[in-house]
């Protein structure tokens, strides 16, 4: 037997049936006309939100209040130039980076600033003449990030060898960087020397040479420096070293051979394209690897170059995705980007073996190996891991220290004494270093390496820099 709600649900739906074909014979519809008024859907929706953030009021407003005056005092004209006194060097090479890009993108053969005839002679992509500005909306082609990544890794390579950072860790750094020498040299050969796989775009031709040149001469650099480190560490030697860097390039040339495009005009065009990125694949958990040896050693030395590398291999990321199709819509209406999906699929077409799994196995595994490194030289900077080792003074602190020339008269009392460091005795014209604790009893050389490592004094292991006082907050 049907209850009073049922009796009353059906009458509804009929009422509502009659309303309806009712309201179809005048020609008018039933139900709610349109979308909802979005700004009122936002209003009613930010209403009870305002309400909660209200009532937890005493909470959360004195956090807030505390974290806008740590802000501000953040923000004051003094720590900004500190920062800018202690960071000049990134910051003076991000801003020649980057006014090199803008010039380049302004001025270059297909910048902002060509005309119509040399925009034409750019026009590639077999038969399809593309406006080749349309590749890059922002005056950025695709290309240019490759070339821009070039110019950031030798900003970080030549931090490091100014820092000091390159031989830290024991010389850590020095089979990555010849893996990453290796991988410019082959760009630089590519670029220079052949027709294949030349970039495209304002950043191109020999802009582009000369920003790859540099950074292998960098790169290169920093491999020297770190190998003449490694030399002087008794847990490796010249043979291990060796053998560690042919494994890697016997590897890499294995796994480009095996998986390269066919689109060149050469063999070896076509091999060392796909080289390039096994060279980098190859390197990046090696680096990552002496950066967190080298940040645990002296953080500061190395951690401004990781995250300029850091930048580099975002925009290498972003090319990467452009070069795979992965950020233009297939479906697009737009005649440009589907010409641009067709010659993409054709260059998936032309490969031999299994290029773009060797590709996107390279570029992620760089991508996380970098953000590691970056994590690692954050942490032991700023002191969120622990680090039992001393603190390494700064470059510019110990070149401050007071420079005396040996004397016979200076340790008369002590007829045995040498250097406390290298045990060797002291010599006229020798220099020696004079501490905050006033020993002296060092050749400046000795105890600057010294000072480099610990910020200590190796007689009585007193810090050379001096600890910031703590300001003690009114109650």
């Amino acid at each position: 037997m049907p209850s009073l709600t049922s009796h009353l649900g059906m009458h509804a739906a009929a009422g509502s049936v009659h309303k309806a074909q009712h309201l179809a014979a005048q020609g008018k519809p039933y139900g709610p006309v349109g979308p909802p008024n979005p700004a009122l859907w936002w209003v009613q929706s930010a209403v009870p939100l305002v309400l909660v953030l209200v009532t937890c009021a005493p909470a959360w407003w004195p956090v807030l209040c505390e974290k806008v005056r740590s802000l501000r005092s953040a923000l004051s004209i003094e720590n900004i130039r500190r920062v800018v006194r202690e960071q000049w060097p990134e910051i003076l090479g991000l801003a020649s980076v980057g006014l090199a890009a803008l010039l380049g993108l302004l001025l270059g053969s297909g910048g902002h600033l060509a005309s119509n005839e040399e925009l034409d002679a750019l026009r590639v992509h077999d038969s399809m003449t593309v406006e080749m500005r349309k590749l890059w909306p922002w005056l950025l082609h695709p290309d240019s990030l490759v070339v821009m990544q070039q110019l950031l890794r030798g900003l970080g390579a030549c931090l490091l060898v100014y820092r000091g950072g390159a031989g830290s860790g024991g010389g850590a750094f020095a089979p990555a960087f010849m893996q990453l020498a290796a991988a410019s040299g082959m760009r630089l050969l590519l670029w220079a020397t052949t027709n294949d796989y030349l970039p495209e775009g304002p950043l191109a031709g020999k802009f582009a040479i000369g920003c790859t040149a540099l950074t292998f001469v960098m790169q290169l650099l920093v491999a020297c420096k770190a190998t003449r480190a490694a030399m002087t560490t008794s847990w490796r030697s010249k043979k291990i070293l060796g053998l560690e860097y042919a494994i890697q390039v016997v590897l890499c040339l294995w796994a480009s051979c095996m998986n390269h495009f066919t689109i060149g005009h050469t063999d070896v065009a076509n091999v060392v394209f796909s080289a390039i990125d096994a060279a980098d694949m190859s390197a990046a958990p090696i680096f990552t690897i002496a950066a967190c040896v080298a940040a645990s050693e002296n953080a500061p030395s190395v951690a401004g170059a990781m995250h300029v590398m850091a930048v580099a291999q975002l925009l290498g990321f972003q090319w990467y995705l452009d070069f795979v199709g992965a950020v233009h819509n297939s479906q697009s209406a737009d005649p440009f980007i589907q010409a641009l999906m067709i010659a993409k699929s054709k260059l998936q077409m032309s490969v031999y073996g299994d290029p773009f799994a060797l590709m996107t196995a390279g570029h992620i595994i760089q991508l996380f190996a970098i953000l590691a490194a970056c994590l690692a030289a954050w942490g032991f900077n700023v002191g969120f891991f622990k680090n039992n080792r001393p603190k390494a003074a700064p470059k510019h602190v110990i070149e401050k220290l007071d420079l005396v020339e040996w004397t016979p008269e200076m340790f008369a009392d002590d007829c045995n004494a040498c250097c406390a460091i290298c045990l060797g005795d002291f010599e006229e014209g020798d220099q020696l270093r004079c501490l905050p604790c006033k020993h002296q009893q060092f050749h400046a050389s000795c105890v600057d390496h010294w000072l480099s490592k610990a910020g200590r004094c190796p007689l009585c292991v007193a810090d050379i820099v001096p600890e910031e006082p703590v300001e003690k907050k009114e109650v």
